[in-house]
This record gives C-alpha cells, sequence and structure tokens, in this order.
C-alpha cells in the first residue's frame, strides 16, 4: 500500500530520531562535558526539565546521526523529494541546534487531527516556555549579580596584581560557564518563539482564534529581552578583563 505523504513524514521523523537519540545517549558527557558546570541555580525546578528536554536538539553529534538516518529512511519510501527531506527532518529530529520553523510547522501540521487541538497544545507549549524563562530570569538575577561583584573584585585585583592568575582563570570560568548557559537558553527561547510566531499566523489564517496564543508569545518575547538585557550587561563585564 502507498503511503500518503503525511504517513512518510510521521515514518521519517519517528524512526530517524529514535536512531538518533540513541546517538545521543551514546555520546554521553564525553563531547559536550568537561570544563565548568554552570551554577546549580540555573538548573533548577521546570526551567531544568523544560532545557534538558530541548537540550537534546543541541547534540550536534545526533543532529549527523538523524540526518543520515532520515536520508536513508527517505529514500526507501521509493520517493526521492522525501529522501532529501528525511536529511533535514532527520537533523531536526536527531538534537540538531534548534528546530527550524518549517519543519516545526509540518510537525505540528501532521501532529493533530483539527486546528483546535494544534492550538490547545501550542498554548500549553508556550506556557511551558514562559515558566521556563520567568525562572531562568530570577535564577539569573541573584547569579549574575554575584557574578557582576565578584567581576568587579577580579578586575581591581587583577590591575593591584593582588590575585594569581591561576585563581582569576577558575573565577572566570565559572562566570564563564553561567554565560555559556544562559546564551544558549536566550537562543533556544528565540527560537520557540519564532516557531510560535509562524504557527499563530498560519493558524489565525485557518480560521482560529489566536488571541490568547499571541498573548503568550508576546509575554515570551518580553522576558526573552529581560534576559537579553541581563546576560549582555554581565557579558560587557566579562569582556572587559583581560588576563596576560
Amino acid at each position: 500500500m502507498e503511503l500518503t505523504k503525511t504517513k512518510k513524514f510521521n515514518l521519517i521523523l519517528g524512526l530517524s530520531a529514535s536512531i538518533a537519540l540513541s546517538g545521543c545517549q551514546g555520546l554521553g558527557g564525553g563531547v559536550f562535558g568537561g570544563g565548568t558546570d554552570a551554577d546549580p541555580r540555573l538548573n533548577s525546578g521546570h526551567q531544568a526539565e523544560f532545557f534538558g528536554e530541548s537540550g537534546m536538539w543541541a547534540c550536534v553529534g545526533g543532529g549527523l546521526i538523524g540526518a543520515a538516518s532520515g536520508a536513508i529512511i527517505g529514500a526507501s519510501t521509493g520517493d526521492s523529494s522525501t529522501a532529501a527531506a528525511g536529511a533535514a527532518i532527520g537533523a531536526v529530529a536527531g538534537c540538531g541546534v534548534g528546530m527550524g520553523t518549517n519543519y516545526y510547522l509540518e510537525k505540528q501540521r501532521t501532529s493533530y487531527a483539527n486546528k483546535e487541538d494544534r492550538l490547545n497544545a501550542e498554548i500549553q507549549q508556550v506556557q511551558s516556555a514562559n515558566q521556563a524563562s520567568r525562572e531562568t530570569i530570577a535564577a539569573a538575577r541573584t547569579v549574575l549579580a554575584q557574578d557582576n561583584q565578584n567581576l568587579a573584585k577580579l578586575d581591581k585585583q587583577i590591575k593591584n596584581k593582588t590575585v594569581q592568575q591561576s585563581q582569576a582563570r577558575q573565577e572566570l570560568a565559572k562566570i564563564d560557564a553561567n554565560l555559556k548557559t544562559l546564551n544558549e537558553r536566550l537562543a533556544k527561547l528565540k527560537s520557540s518563539r519564532d516557531n510560535f510566531t509562524a504557527s499563530s499566523r498560519e493558524l489565525k489564517s485557518q480560521g482560529a482564534n489566536v488571541s490568547q496564543y499571541n498573548a503568550q508569545i508576546a509575554q515570551l518575547n518580553k522576558q526573552i529581552n529581560e534576559l537579553e538585557s541581563l546576560v549582555a550587561a554581565t557579558s560587557k563585564q566579562r569582556t572587559a578583563i583581560r588576563l596576560g
């Protein structure tokens, strides 16, 4: 029996995700691990769950595995265009760095029976993103305020030559780890916002009432801007410090 386009998409997405995620698990912490961990206050509550799940998208190795498996599975359907799309879909499913908007939309179109179910599900998704961003902002205010104090102290110590280079590097590594984590989260939140915005427009064009959806997206965008300002202030202070 010939597969429909939707069934082909679901086949590629499901199988390539399964293969790629197993690849992600196999990579372990050795590839991306090591170095200094971020402050544990940035990894608690709902934010840890939310960004932990989306963290799979940042697994480059899994993305490559997903792309390869997606292409193979797509080719097996006998449709050359499906094979080409399969590589991209596989990369998304297999821990790619952020889900591209086009593929997010295609996934949403094929995952729900009607636009009402899709709308309700996406509202829940953006609410989850808002909760995670609120928790991240609250933690970032505390963590970055402490980092700013430490940076000011280090800057003075370095200029007065009252701190050893090894100790200064160790302190800066902690701050860098916090900034790295927060910048990664900003990228994920921005990607999610863009996906939600595009999907909201599509649903509106289909006659759905997206007022509640758009209100949640606006809230998410506001929180992204707030978090970005916090990170930018500390980043500016951090880049001003130079070690010999």
